[in-house]
């Protein structure tokens, strides 16, 4: 095959395999095997089964961001925009795709490192599509500033069995970056309170965390547990396939454009799962977010969005076949969209085929006059405690929901057609 000259540049040696030989202080790189492992799935726990409605034509494309419409191709394409196709419902979709170079690809190489210096040295001198391996061990609290490239440069654990463990991870300004199979642990200090981060990503763009273990202290409480994963201005931020243990808040998405939360189990929360306050472009797809513990004066939610220091309420949003999972004495709210600024802005939100198991009232509640919703083959049960309902304070799609209450645009209930009132508690 002819290379183009581009494919050897700045005089990198390739061996047999394709993939440049560097070395980080002193250590040998090893060729990166070309058929990289995939991620392991979180699994949902097996008491706790999906139970919802057909799934619908926009939601047959294995929890892609884009409408199913027959194509064999599945994969989430980012970022993606929202638009509007055959006159129904706006949903989101790609306007462009991020992809690798094949080219730079071909020179690609496994950089293997042990030390957090080898780490910032290896951050510093990759180039897309190179993977940074890391040995077992210790890594500490580490801060990555700058971490630019042309195409994927991804980070993760030599060893699936044995996780290079982080205490905390702030990712600056960075571009293109992928973490996987790391686990991240912090124990608040004194004092500290809990609205630190375990990771935290501010101003990025194309920044994915996958299979990760992020985790508090084991010990079964969490008022002393910090937050997982805060991300601040990312634009095309994905979260997939990671499991969250005895944190605070779970996932938050300030201020955040097409971010994909897809596929994680988040259990023993302190606060909210996930939080997507100021975001633009969201899809939270076959998330398990359960074992709800609040702590003192905060009332937990499965997914949130407000308006308190935001210009807008969140946009082109959707949640799909997700399971939020409450106990008696532990119920969360489901989804809820709130406007304490009361700035409105609510627009375009689709959550269709969740399952939601006693919450408190609001299982799915939206104010402020949102435009465009979409609520459909929904359950909602109730518990002991609550009587759950479905909220929206505008004129919606509703359809094919299974719950104890709606209010429809409206202060009085009323069962929109097509629906069914269920899930009432039964002593």
């Amino acid at each position: 095959m002819h290379l183009p000259a581009r494919s050897l540049f700045r005089g990198a040696r390739r061996g047999r395999s394709g993939f440049r030989d560097r070395s980080i202080e002193g250590r040998d790189v090893q060729p990166r095997d070309p058929d990289l492992p995939s991620s392991r799935a979180a699994r949902l726990p097996e008491n706790a089964p999906f139970v919802g409605g057909p799934l619908d034509a926009r939601d047959e494309s294995n929890a892609s961001p884009q409408r199913g419409s027959g194509s064999r191709d599945t994969a989430p394409r980012w970022p993606y925009r929202v638009g509007s196709e055959g006159g129904g419902p706006e949903s989101l979709r790609p306007s462009r795709l991020i992809t690798e170079d094949p080219m730079l690809l071909l020179i690609a190489a496994a950089i293997t490192v042990a030390t957090p210096a080898q780490l910032q040295s290896a951050v510093k001198t990759a180039r897309g599509g190179d993977v940074i391996l890391l040995q077992p061990g210790h890594y500490g609290v580490v801060t990555l500033n700058g971490a630019h490239y042309a195409s994927s440069v991804r980070i993760r654990s030599a060893n699936p069995s044995h996780r290079a463990f982080f205490s905390r991870l702030t990712i600056n300004n960075a571009r293109n970056l992928t973490l996987s199979g790391l686990e991240v642990s912090y124990a608040a200090a004194r004092g500290e309170g809990n609205m630190q981060a375990m990771i935290r990503v501010n101003n990025g763009f194309n920044i994915t965390l996958d299979d990760l273990y992020v985790h508090g202290v084991i010990d079964g409480k969490v008022v002393n547990d910090v937050n997982g994963v805060v991300a601040q201005n990312v634009e095309g931020f994905r979260v997939t396939n990671s499991r969250f243990r005895e944190i605070n808040a779970g996932i938050k998405t300030g201020r955040s454009g097409n971010v994909l939360i897809q596929n994680n189990d988040i259990g023993f929360i302190g606060s909210d799962a996930i939080e997507i306050p100021g975001s633009n472009g969201v899809s939270i797809i076959a998330n398990t977010l359960h074992d709800f513990r609040t702590n003192p004066t905060i009332h937990p939610d499965g997914v949130q969005c407000w308006t308190t220091r935001e210009t807008s309420g969140c946009k082109n949003v959707r949640i799909l076949r997700n399971q939020i999972i409450g106990s008696p004495g532990h119920e969360p709210q489901g989804v809820f969209f709130g406007d304490e600024d009361r700035v409105r802005g609510y627009e375009n939100i689709e959550i269709s085929n969740n399952r939601f198991y006693m919450t408190m009232w609001h299982a799915i509640a939206l104010y402020s006059a949102p435009r465009n919703v979409v609520i459909r083959y929904n359950q909602v049960i109730a518990g002991p405690n609550f009587t759950p309902w479905i909220r929206v304070e505008a004129p919606a799609t509703v359809q094919g929901n299974v719950a104890p209450a709606y209010y429809i645009n409206s202060e009085q209930p009323a069962l929109p057609p097509g629906n069914q009132i269920g899930g009432l508690f039964k002593k």
